[in-house]
């Protein structure tokens, strides 16, 4: 108790100016809805005092939640740790290693401070307001852990065990079940140590923006060679989103899988054209059976091309030969045969008399 008083006077001993009244009503307020009390005002308004508020009013940077943070991230690692040995008794170390890990995660707590409507509490920067501060879940997920510390701080470690159960704990095994708060850093790490006996190493690559509103890019570097790269607005939402990619990489889980994973990818396939058909014996397609195609226009003869036709049609022979083995067909009907030459009125009989008549009319010259 000697050391929690000690730090309770250096805390006190910030200058942090009196709290007004309007801001010690909403705490209040805040108070009831977490379900404690709280006697030190002024150590809530600090939990919930962001550095961009601070840096926003020239004050102090140790006036904003940073520390408090620091404090309730391991208070709130000792409950947690506390709880799980004493209910799984019997379960290994790395399992309990995992169920901590997620309970205690950025999106856990996010997900609990906006329950509890702490971004309606947080003290941030007109810019950062704007920027949509206090929905962000790094904010949320740091104030909680503050809150933790402000009650340790105010009211003994009993008092934060009570808090920590009522709004963690109480609901453990249903965030067990949820597929969507996993943790890949330790996937990534259990992969690595059972396939490569190495741990990942993870590298701050760069860091972009203001100091209050830094963006972090982190690589994850597994046995020499890079695996995957990931941004955030702190080291560890970086870290988390680097071990992602890896896994990624790895074919160890989706390339949609992510908090907003979604279905895998379906491949169409192109549909193939039916190949033509081939054309049936009697000169048509299987898909025209049926149907009778229309007759062929046949083109109109030229006069003296009708003359010449109609001419070797009377002088062409046609034969129309039928089986004389066939039983009933008389012989009068088995052949057709063409006209004779010698025949009256034929064209050859017709040429051979007037070759006669031309013959009588010309006089025979007489030998000399």
């Amino acid at each position: 108790m000697t050391r929690i008083k000690n730090l309770l006077g250096r805390l006190r001993a910030i200058d942090r100016g009196s709290i007004e009244k309007q801001r010690a009503e909403e705490l209040l307020a805040l108070c009831s809805l977490l379900g404690v009390r709280i006697h030190d005002l002024e150590l809530l308004n600090q939990a919930l005092m962001h550095r961009s508020y601070v840096y926003d009013r020239e004050m102090g940077r140790a006036q904003s939640n940073e520390r408090m943070e620091f404090l309730g991230d391991a208070i709130l690692g000792l409950l947690v740790n506390e709880h799980l040995y004493a209910v799984y008794a019997t379960r290994q170390e790395g399992r309990l290693t995992k169920i901590k890990s997620l309970l205690v995660s950025e999106t856990v707590l996010s997900r609990r401070a906006e329950e509890l409507a702490f971004g309606d509490y947080i003290l941030l920067s007109e810019n950062e307001r704007l920027s949509g501060g206090a929905k962000r879940p790094s904010i949320l997920a740091d104030a909680f852990e503050a809150v933790i510390a402000a009650i340790y701080l105010d009211a003994g470690l009993p008092a934060a065990r009570r808090f920590v159960e009522n709004h963690i704990l109480a609901s453990m095994d249903d965030l067990l079940n949820v597929d969507e708060y996993r943790n890949y850093k330790s996937m990534i790490q259990e992969h690595a140590q059972k396939t490569m006996g190495v741990r990942p190493r993870y590298r701050v690559v760069s860091a972009t923006g203001p100091e209050h509103r830094r963006t972090f890019y982190v690589e994850l570097r597994l046995g020499g060679r890079s695996l995957g790269r990931g941004e955030g607005l702190n080291k560890k939402v970086a870290e988390q989103m680097a071990a992602r990619n890896a896994l990624r990489s790895l074919k160890l889980i989706p390339e949609n899988d992510s908090s907003s994973l979604g279905a895998p990818v379906v491949r169409r396939h192109r549909q193939r054209r039916p190949s033509p058909r081939k054309p049936s014996s009697e000169g048509q397609t299987e898909s025209s059976k049926g149907r009778t195609a229309p007759p062929a226009r046949a083109r109109r003869p030229s006069p003296e091309k009708r003359t010449v036709d109609v001419n070797d049609q009377k002088s062409r022979s046609r034969e129309v030969v039928l089986s004389p083995d066939r039983p009933g067909s008389p012989e009068s009907r088995s052949r057709e045969v063409a006209p004779s030459p010698d025949r009256p009125g034929s064209p050859a009989s017709v040429r051979k008399a007037a070759i006669r008549r031309r013959r009588c009319r010309t006089p025979r010259k007489e030998a000399p």
